[in-house]
């Protein structure tokens, strides 16, 4: 005979295991806390590169989508070079690299900061030494 009371209980469990696992970010997602009702803004995770071709670098920020990411100041060794377009790019002129130089190039976002650390190569092109990325989360309110 079927028992609706363990079915019920079993039932109940699973959902609160899953809604534990959606509370927390999913299983590859970071722990967060968020109630109904607050709500995360910007992009949680992003990927940044960049490459070097005839003097000039690219840079591209994509979101957890591959979505473009615009507006995002684009700094190198200190030096703002400008912010990428609707597409999460940007493209500057940097002849003065050559071979064994190391480039730094910070990202700043409205929720994310990311540093990359290139190496140019003997035939000009950028090889990632490291990278590292900073998330800020803001909670708005529904006031």
């Amino acid at each position: 005979m079927f028992d609706i009371t363990k079915s019920l209980a079993a039932g109940v469990v699973v959902l609160l295991a899953a809604g534990g696992v959606i509370a927390t970010g999913g299983l590859d997602g970071p722990p967060f806390d968020a109630s109904a009702s607050d709500t995360v803004a910007g992009p949680h995770n992003v990927e940044a590169s960049a490459s070097l071709e005839s003097g000039n670098v690219t840079v591209q920020v994509v979101d957890q989508h591959q979505h473009g990411v615009a507006n995002v100041s684009v700094v190198v060794d200190g030096n703002t070079m400008g912010t990428t377009d609707e597409d999460g790019r940007m493209a500057f002129n940097l002849t003065t690299a050559t071979d064994g130089d190391d480039l730094t190039i910070t990202l700043e976002g409205t929720d994310f900061t990311a540093s990359l650390d290139y190496h140019v190569t003997e035939d000009g092109t950028l090889v990632l030494l490291e990278e590292s990325y900073e998330y800020s989360r803001h909670l708005e309110d529904d006031d």
